[in-house]
């Protein structure tokens, strides 16, 4: 039986591997920029004093990592209330269709309404379709805006 948790310490290694899948398939869509996680900042982001990040792992029956989803939280200026951002969700190729993406955003949007936030916010990359098209199955809508536009300053190369 498949079952889904907050991600734990002991979660680093698995993690890691998994994610190194999912940096194996952004680069078969182009994107050359992702720099993988490695188990001493997996640590630092997910457990340390400046935490950044929360998550959800899915382990097979026998406990082997096949998934996971990347969280974290910030304001809305406007309304001065939380919302959540998904940062990062991954199933292994050989684990899809079986509803766990569906599960964990599922978890996702409970964690969101238990933390009294008003948007779960997702950026998806506009060559990965398949990952557009799942979002969009479970209500969400492309939003862009004409006052809206992010400024960026890359602080790191």
């Amino acid at each position: 039986m498949v079952k889904i948790r907050k991600i734990r310490k002991s979660d680093a290694g698995a993690i890691v591997k998994i994610l190194r899948t999912f940096v194996r398939f952004a680069h078969t869509l182009g994107d050359v920029k992702i720099n993988p996680l490695t188990e001493k900042s997996y640590l630092e982001l997910a457990f340390g004093p400046k935490r950044a990040f929360d998550g959800l792992i899915v382990l097979d029956d026998k406990n082997k990592a096949i998934g996971y989803m990347l969280y974290s939280f910030g304001l809305e200026c406007n309304l001065y209330r939380r919302y959540i951002t998904l940062e990062d969700l991954f199933v292994v190729k050989s684990e899809r269709g079986h509803g766990l993406g569906r599960r964990l955003m599922q978890k996702l949007s409970n964690i969101a309404h238990a933390e009294d936030c008003v948007q779960i916010r997702i950026s998806v990359w506009d060559k990965n379709p398949e990952a557009m098209k799942f979002y969009k199955k479970l209500g969400f809508k492309n939003y862009s805006s004409i006052e809206e536009k992010y400024v960026v300053r890359e602080l790191v190369g």
